[in-house]
């Protein structure tokens, strides 16, 4: 062995050898940590339809108080309910960002000219929000239709991803219903839409039938990109407050 090793030769080969192995397990591991794998899209994709109707609470406006906006627009599009408590509120936002948020925070930050205008208001004495959605006809029919799609999904290490969504507005709502009926599509779809139109749905009703693949049909547009980052933490998954 000592004779081999006197081989310069024999030596550079060895280093040479031992670089590659590195390198070639450095290349395993980062492949391993950024490779996607079916389970971990799907888990994705489940949450960030969860959130792809509300984040224009978070990204389209410069409010104090969009976690709670957010929080409480969620709350009201998926349940039966227009008041909801602190605890709930607080709930959503630590489920789905790394905010550290409590009752404290929320209550220093009061109504906010965004809840004004949203109609959510607070009720001291027993700590509950409550949604008071108002809108006249009028007022939908002059409100555009947001919704943030995922165009990509990037995984960076073992528990940190990127998200590129594409901001899709259609500034005329009657646009979408204009566009099912061209389209012969199911009563049971165009019904649901002119029940929000009236006043009568939730804007979840609507939002769920605008996409990408349609959006110039509904005389809408792919309005801009927004990229976010989710971590994993406390084994759940949650939108980074880090750029």
């Amino acid at each position: 062995m000592k004779e081999f090793f006197k081989n310069k030769k024999n030596v550079t080969i060895v280093i040479v050898a031992i670089i590659a192995i590195v390198g070639i397990l450095l290349l395993l591991n980062y492949f391993i940590n950024t490779h996607l794998s079916n389970l971990e899209k799907v888990k994705i994709n489940e949450f960030t339809d969860n959130i792809g109707n509300y984040l224009d609470e978070i990204y389209d406006y410069d409010d104090e108080g969009k976690y709670i906006n957010f929080a409480v627009e969620y709350l009201y599009n998926n349940s039966d309910d227009d008041t909801f408590e602190m605890d709930e509120v607080i709930d959503v936002i630590n489920n789905y960002f790394d905010v550290d948020v409590s009752t404290d925070n929320v209550i220093d930050i009061g109504i906010t000219d965004r809840m004004l205008s949203k109609g959510i208001s607070y009720n001291s004495s027993d700590g509950t929000f409550k949604y008071s959605n108002s809108y006249t006809r009028l007022d939908i029919a002059n409100m555009p239709i947001i919704k943030y799609e995922v165009k990509s999904i990037k995984k960076n290490s073992k528990n940190k991803f990127t998200i590129v969504f594409e901001k899709l507005i259609v500034k005329n709502p009657y646009d979408i219903l204009n566009y099912y009926n061209d389209s012969n599509s199911k009563k049971e779809i165009t019904d649901e839409i002119f029940s929000y139109l009236k006043g009568e749905a939730k804007i979840s009703s609507i939002k769920k039938y605008v996409n990408k693949e349609h959006i110039k049909d509904m005389n809408g547009k792919v309005d801009d990109e927004i990229k976010i980052n989710l971590i994993i933490k406390n084994d759940k998954l949650l939108v980074s407050s880090e750029k």
